[in-house]
C-alpha cells in the first residue's frame, strides 16, 4: 500500500462506490476482496498503458487483465479498464486516485467480467 497517497480517492469494482480512506481501501478492496476470496498468486497484466506526466502530476490509462484461482478452486479471469492519477509527493510518485471498472450489459445492467480485449491498430 506504500505506493498510494493518503488521503486517496478510489473507484473500484467492489462496493462502496467511493473510497476516501486508505485504511478502508486496504481492508475492503485488498483484504476482504482478494485475500479472503482468492489463492495467491494473482496475476495482473497491464496492457495498452498510456501515460502523461508533468512536473507534479501524472495520469495513466489502459487495461488490466486479472487472473487467479478462488479459494473454492474456481478459475477467475477478467479484463478491467483502469485509470490511475499520481502526484509527486517529495521525491516519490504516489497514486492519489484510481478507477477500475468493467462494462455493463445494457439489457440486464450486470457487469461483464468475461469480455476479451481486442486492440485496434490506428
Amino acid at each position: 500500500m506504500s505506493f498510494y497517497a493518503d488521503p486517496l480517492v478510489a473507484f473500484d469494482i467492489m462496493p462502496p462506490l467511493q473510497f476516501k480512506d486508505l485504511a478502508k481501501y486496504k481492508e475492503i478492496a485488498w483484504k476482504q476482496t482478494f485475500v479472503n476470496h482468492f489463492q495467491f498468486p494473482i496475476t495482473y497484466q497491464v496492457v495498452d498503458r498510456r501515460i502523461h506526466a508533468e512536473d507534479e502530476i501524472a495520469f495513466a490509462h489502459g487495461f488490466l487483465r486479472v487472473e487467479g484461482v478462488s479459494k473454492k478452486g474456481e478459475a477467475m479471469e477478467m479484463w478491467m479498464r483502469n485509470t490511475t492519477c499520481l502526484q509527486r509527493i517529495g521525491e516519490r510518485w504516489k497514486i492519489s486516485h484510481g478507477h477500475n471498472s468493467i462494462p455493463i450489459e445494457t439489457d440486464t445492467m450486470k457487469g461483464m467480467s468475461n469480455l476479451e480485449l481486442v486492440l485496434l491498430v490506428h
